[in-house]
């Protein structure tokens, strides 16, 4: 499995760009440490995706956050599958899951202790911290995901850490 080491944004791009290439059900797990990424009023692109099924990105240790008036996801995972090992997920806007949105058919492990996992200060209408789509998988063992907001005067504000959108997103709780 390759491990990436801190080495800045461009190592993580690099590696997403060559992903990308690859076609659905192409196993390629993916380690990341010690990332530290701050993306400034970058208003059209999410900071981390995995859009790739079958495709697994490890971030451990490392931390997404929002400078700015940013409006993006912090992580969007499209298919495949995100896992957050003692990562931090800060300051995010979004209209749905602006620390982090996994879409159906895609997963979400987070692992860690609560001093060093954590996803907060992020705001939308519905999953500050994480929004959940029907058929998606959230897998929680540890970690903080907790001090997100609604946005200001959002009519369907639901779920300020955690959104579950419909019968078929789970949520499983270790």
């Amino acid at each position: 499995m390759p491990v990436l080491p801190e080495h800045g944004q461009l190592a993580l791009y690099s590696v997403f760009r060559h992903v990308d290439q690859l076609k659905d059900n192409t196993t390629v797990p993916v380690i990341v440490r010690n990332l530290r990424l701050q993306p400034e009023n970058q208003n059209d692109e999410d900071v981390v995706q995995v859009n790739i099924k079958g495709a697994s990105l490890t971030l451990e240790g490392c931390t997404i956050k929002a400078e700015g008036d940013t409006e993006m996801h912090g992580a969007y995972v499209g298919a495949g599958e995100l896992t957050l090992i003692n990562t931090e997920i800060l300051d995010f806007k979004a209209e749905q899951g602006a620390g982090v949105y996994v879409a159906s058919g895609a997963t979400l492990t987070v692992k860690g202790n609560r001093n060093s996992m954590s996803i907060s200060g992020n705001t939308a209408e519905q999953g500050g911290g994480i929004y959940v789509a029907n058929g998606a998988t959230l897998n929680v063992s540890g970690g903080s995901i907790s001090y997100n907001k609604f946005a200001d005067e959002a009519e369907n504000s639901a779920g300020a850490d955690i959104y579950l959108a419909g019968e078929k997103a789970v949520f499983n709780l270790n």
